[in-house]
């Protein structure tokens, strides 16, 4: 250390170093939070919640693991295409059997 600047002894942080470290610590856990909030928004597990087993969840969910997200625009799953499948098929129906009147 500069000559006529007292340091704390070795191993331990000043009263005022101590606290700034808390400062930025509460800072970079603040930003970690709006960063998983900006992702759950956008449809991501940024927390990795998994269920019981260990599977990881592909949506965010809460804490009853409820999804807090529904994402109806996607069909990369089975159960969706089937169910996109279904109300197309039921919107053509119902055209081609009441466009004739």
């Amino acid at each position: 250390s500069p000559p006529g600047r007292m340091s704390s002894p070795p191993g331990r942080m000043s009263k005022l170093s101590e606290r700034v470290a808390m400062a930025d610590v509460a800072a970079l856990e603040a930003e970690i939070d709006r960063l998983h909030a900006y992702c759950e928004r956008h449809g991501l597990n940024s927390r990795g919640v998994s269920d019981i087993v260990g599977r990881e969840f592909a949506l965010p969910v809460d804490a009853e693991h409820k999804a807090t997200v529904l994402q109806v625009t996607t069909a990369a799953q089975p159960h969706m295409r089937a169910f996109h499948l279904a109300w197309l098929g039921f919107f053509s129906t119902f055209f081609s059997v009441f466009a004739p009147a």
